[in-house]
């Protein structure tokens, strides 16, 4: 809508978008020509054998059959809505408004039940899988489930049909005589509160999407195992275990592409409950976001087609059978043509010999998900600084238009200019730093920007302390990174196995990549507290690093497990310091590949949420410009120490178990070291910010006691970067360390240079021959 002469939007003028037409009418409108097309084949190819009618493949042949129609739904009711206002025809808009409450009813219904078709079917899947005493029971009321399923998303989405009704649009006429509004019953408490918020939302959004998640990572797990199984045993597996396989595999994909289809319809139907009114003030990004909402759900439906194709054989038969056989059913071809179709098919299953599996389509996908949502990250980072740079144009002008009206003249302006300078620094809400206040936020969520000064105004009025304290932690940098320098050098020279190079690297990376990170926290203020988050979550990143190097002088996760296991080697998590307090936990631990997994994953959990709550932040300022409630900051700094914390924990264990055998190479003194710089870190910014609220440290004219708390953390952390740095490089000296196989010292290293694959063969005793497992 075009905006008045007063500023507000005319009700009856025409909204015109070409975004949204572009979007909606012909990409969507495509996908759903294409989704009605491949499930009405799927549907018909599924449905025409009795085999498959008594088989889990009528979930999928009734999911086709919801897929096809909530498709061709999509353009009468979604794309219709733009082209009627594209093409601005009275008779069309007023057929549109007659049909599309029942017919937008009728395709919330066949979302919810096609949602509940794929429970169904993963709940099955799964219960094959793990050879599940209730299977018979599932199989045997298949047909009830689904009839209850049906009933289910009457229930749940079917009422939508009273929920709005059409009502005169004030004084408008043509195309815009009618507005729709919500009845009288969305009103009432019990049903617009109750059922249609909390209910309806949990048992078709919520609960769908984290139970199918679940169900499908159990499900990939076995798969894996199975996977594993058969590469070991390839030729003693049967044809009925790969069909299992092959049909497990099938539906894992079309799980994927749910729960990829329906993250952004989540996160919007959490954002509507949080905070309606956020919605309202952004309603332009809520439009965009439930346009791309109806899109994926198209696009999911059409990708059913192609995942059948790749994944399962018997549905790809299936359906080459039936497109086959469509001519002779639609124009009466010969039968003999049918017959040797079918000879040809039943020749073609026979020859098949599946060896091994398709799983790695399923990695593809993940991987095509993970750009995907980094390609969404980038475009809202994209349009967040074309709003403030619009709010900054807006600034301006209304800036101009106060002084004409109150008659400023420009000569005035330069003696005005010095005061509102001073008055900007003071205050801290210069407008000139509004293109970073999504930044800017962040890193002062917890004490404001209003004393916070920028790089010019930091530099121009610090006093002699802060530039003395920021040219000493640039003199720290320094050196820290020339001693890295002389890390590296040693490493890549030294050091034969590429792995083992690139872990090391990383881990003695960290002591310039921190020191550098709170160089630049000093140098630009207002990114203080967003470098010391990234200093953190380097931090944990370095931990799974160390857990990636200890495997990798293993050889690998599965020869470490195995001379673990041959050694009668047990994992403890009774390890410290849960070995006083935690009694509970287990203390005899096979060392499987399971096991061991199962303890990186404990490490790697911490960059991962530590990384999550950064991204949760960036949104939350977004939107609101900070945290307005307390306890979710607290909870953020809780859930952050506890994983911190967890991630030590794991690398205490795993030190543990490893120790024995890698003593040479020093594992359990870098681990001490990494630990020591995290406790450090955490313990020396714990106790200047308890100063600060003693008062021992004050705020003054020019920087908040949040700012120099921070100051003196950064100055004191790129001092202790530097120290065990150099301690490093003389404690883990090539001359004593085993990983540094190349050093002159080493005994072993003539024989390297001589004979490199017997190598291990020459070591002292006490070390163990990782490349003889």
């Amino acid at each position: 809508m075009e905006a008045n002469e007063s500023g507000f939007m005319d009700p009856c003028q025409v909204p015109a978008n070409d975004r949204r037409f572009y979007l909606i009418a012909i990409c969507g409108t495509s996908f759903s020509i294409v989704s009605c097309l491949e499930n009405v084949i799927i549907c018909y190819a599924l449905l025409a054998k009795r085999k498959h009618r008594n088989s889990h493949f009528l979930y999928l042949a009734l999911l086709a059959f919801s897929d096809g129609f909530l498709s061709f739904c999509y353009g009468p009711v979604i794309a219709m809505d733009i082209i009627k206002n594209y093409v601005k025809l009275l008779w069309l808009t007023r057929v549109w408004w007659y049909y599309v409450g029942p017919m937008l009813a009728l395709c919330h219904v066949a979302m919810a039940w096609s949602c509940y078709l794929i429970i169904l079917a993963t709940i099955e899947r799964y219960l094959v899988t793990t050879k599940a005493h209730s299977l018979n029971w599932v199989r045997t009321n298949r047909i009830k489930l689904i009839i209850c399923s049906l009933i289910a998303a009457l229930i749940s989405k079917g009422t939508f049909i009273f929920e709005v009704e059409l009502v005169q649009n004030g004084n408008c006429t043509g195309l815009t005589e009618f507005k729709p509004t919500l009845a009288a019953i969305v009103h009432n408490y019990f049903y617009g509160t109750i059922f249609k918020f909390y209910i309806r939302n949990l048992l078709t959004v919520f609960i769908p999407f984290f139970l199918l998640a679940y169900l499908n990572a159990r499900i990939l797990n076995i798969l894996r195992q199975q996977h594993r199984s058969a590469r070991m045993f390839r030729f003693a597996a049967s044809d009925h275990k790969d069909k299992v396989r092959s049909a497990s595999r099938t539906l894992v994909l079309v799980v994927f592409t749910y729960l990829i289809s329906n993250v952004l319809n989540v996160a919007v139907t959490a954002w509507e409950h949080i905070d309606m009114d956020s919605v309202e003030l952004q309603w332009e990004f809520y439009e965009w976001c439930t346009d791309i909402i109806s899109v994926l759900t198209v696009a999911g439906c059409a990708l059913r087609l192609p995942i059948y194709w790749m994944c399962n054989e018997e549905i790809r038969l299936a359906v080459e059978s039936a497109v086959r056989r469509l001519p002779s059913r639609i124009w009466g071809a010969p039968k003999q043509l049918y017959n040797q179709t079918q000879r040809m098919t039943r020749a073609r299953k026979q020859q098949h010999n599946q060896i091994g599996t398709e799983f790695d389509t399923i990695a593809v996908a993940i991987a095509c998900s993970v750009m995907k949502q980094h390609s969404r990250l980038i475009e809202f980072s994209n349009a967040q600084s074309r709003q403030v740079s619009r709010q900054n144009s807006k600034q301006k002008d209304a800036d101009s238009e106060r002084r004409l009206t109150i008659g400023i003249d420009d000569d005035d302006d330069d003696d005005d200019e010095e005061e509102t300078k001073a008055i900007k620094l003071k205050s801290g809400r210069s407008l000139e730093n509004d293109s970073s206040s999504a930044m800017s936020a962040l890193c002062n969520d917890s004490i404001g920007v209003s004393l916070v000064p920028t790089i010019s105004d930091y530099f121009n009025g610090a006093g002699p302390v802060i530039v003395s304290l920021t040219a000493l932690a640039g003199f720290f940098t320094l050196g820290t990174i020339v001693l890295f320098g002389a890390h590296y050098i040693a490493i890549s020279k030294w050091v034969t196995d590429d792995e083992r190079q690139a872990a090391l690297i990383q881990l003695a990376a960290l002591f310039p990549v921190t020191t550098v990170l709170g160089f630049i926290g000093l140098c630009v203020p207002r990114t203080l507290t967003i470098m010391k988050t990234f200093v953190l979550l380097f931090f944990m990143r370095t931990l799974f690093v160390f857990a990636g190097f200890v495997r990798c002088l293993f050889g690998g996760r599965r020869k470490m497990s195995q001379k673990l296991l041959h050694t009668s080697t047990v994992i403890s998590y009774q390890s410290r310091p849960c070995c006083c307090c935690c009694r509970c936990l287990p203390s005899k631990v096979q060392p499987t590949e399971r096991n061991l997994a199962l303890t990186e994953w404990i490490i790697l959990q911490a960059p991962v949420i530590r990384f999550l709550l950064i991204f949760l932040a960036l949104i939350e300022i977004s939107e609101r410009g900070g945290f307005q409630r307390a306890w979710v900051a607290q909870a953020s700094n809780l859930l952050t120490v506890v994983s911190s914390l967890l991630a030590m924990y794991g690398c205490t264990v795993l030190t543990t178990v490893a120790d024995t055998y890698l003593r040479e190479y020093h594992v359990a003194k870098t681990f001490r070291l990494l630990h020591l710089n995290i406790i450090v870190f955490q313990l020396q910014g714990g106790i200047f910010e308890l100063l600060a609220s003693f008062n021992v440290i004050q705020d003054d004219d020019f920087l908040n006691k949040q700012t120099k708390t921070n100051i003196y953390t950064n100055v004191l952390l790129s001092l202790e970067m530097l120290l065990i740095s150099a301690y490093v490089t003389i404690a883990i000296h090539p001359e004593k360390n085993a990983t540094f196989d190349r050093h002159p010292t080493r005994p072993d290293s003539n024989a390297h240079l001589q004979q490199p694959a017997a190598r291990s063969i020459t070591m002292s005793n006490k070390r163990f021959a990782y490349e003889s497992i």
